[in-house]
């Protein structure tokens, strides 16, 4: 298991196998997706990639390690700070064999509500933070220039804060994982950043289709994986896409594009918690390994309280041979599609 960072996602120089050709034809905002065909020929890693369920090499399941993100959106402040030192304590961190540490990407919003402070200790640590606007209201309807002064204002009040440049910080989530289309993604674009992780797909109801791994948007995304409005509808090029996936409660009543919007009962159990994070593991490490995202609000920890020592219990059992493998930025010429063969002390 690879406990990572989304910025670690998008370096993965792989040569990807057959890719799913992408058949896009729905309305956004009265705007109809071209449909387009992503001709694998010619787009190519580490610039671009087919939206595809196909894992990276081409190698079998069993030799991938299964890649597990864990993402919180929002304000960092007093009131959430202690889960975060709590879920990944500096006295005994989750490590692999290599000594490798986990850690967490945070998406943060909110100038008025969030201590910079806490926020540059968390990327000192190692930890990346990330652009989630800086007041948090309605994307979907801001302009053009509003996406500028949103995420890349905040962008610009991480760096300033935590002491990276901007070429450190360069992914997104936009509020409410609400898009802009072409507004936001030109945003995207101009700014220079490497990702956004603001779409979600999937069917609503449970099923064994396979999951699709990160991609690139130099063709507009299909239906299955940005099932809102305004999804962009024409290229992107080079602008990656770590997407949401639907999840589902273990007895499939209930489906959710973040992790916390399934599991949302005050009086919910310990056990309904592991359960529930295990049930959509296992759908990723039984499948095509494609990278699993535990996305969560701290919010959820207060109004949801057993979600807590829950989410305690990361990465979800059980481990695959080998041990836990927390993850660890490297350089893309180092990640050579070859089979995961662990190495221990």
């Amino acid at each position: 298991m690879l406990l990572t960072s989304l910025a670690a996602i998008c370096i993965l120089s792989f040569h990807y196998g057959m890719a799913v050709p992408l058949t896009a034809s729905n309305k956004t905002l009265g705007v109809e997706r071209r449909q387009a065909f992503c001709d694998e020929s010619t787009c190519l890693l580490p610039k671009c990639r087919c939206i595809s369920a196909s894992i990276p090499g081409n190698l079998p399941a069993s030799n991938v390690p299964q890649i597990v993100m864990v993402t919180f959106d929002d304000y960092i402040n007093s009131e959430n700070y202690n889960y975060y030192a709590q879920l990944y304590p500096q006295s005994d961190p989750i490590t692999n064999p290599n000594g490798c540490t986990a850690r967490a990407t945070f998406f943060v919003s909110g100038l008025a509500e969030t201590n910079f402070i806490m926020v540059k200790t968390l990327s000192d640590l190692g930890h990346e933070v990330e652009s989630h606007s800086e007041d948090h209201t309605e994307p979907q309807f801001w302009t053009r220039e509003q996406w500028d002064e949103e995420m890349e204002g905040m962008r610009e009040r991480l760096a300033a804060a935590t002491g990276r440049t901007l070429a450190q910080l360069n992914g997104l989530r936009t509020p409410y994982l609400q898009l802009g289309g072409e507004d936001q993604y030109d945003m995207v674009e101009d700014e220079g950043f490497l990702y956004d992780s603001s779409m979600y797909g999937g069917s609503l109801e449970e099923d064994l289709s396979p999951l699709v791994w990160p991609f690139t948007l130099d063709y507009p995304p299909s239906p299955d994986v940005c099932d809102t409005i305004r999804c962009p509808a024409v290229s992107h090029p080079g602008v990656w896409e770590i997407p949401l996936r639907r999840q589902y409660t273990v007895d499939g009543a209930t489906s959710c594009a973040m992790s916390d919007g399934c599991i949302t009962s005050a009086s919910a159990t310990v056990e309904e918690v592991e359960d529930f994070l295990l049930h959509n593991f296992l759908r990723h490490y039984n499948s095509n390994r494609a990278p699993f995202m535990i996305s969560m609000h701290a919010t959820w920890f207060s109004n949801v309280p057993n979600s807590f020592p829950g989410a305690q219990e990361l990465p979800p059992r059980p481990d695959p041979p080998g041990g836990r493998l927390p993850g660890q930025l490297v350089p893309d010429s180092r990640l050579d599609p070859e089979p995961y063969q662990p190495r221990f002390h």
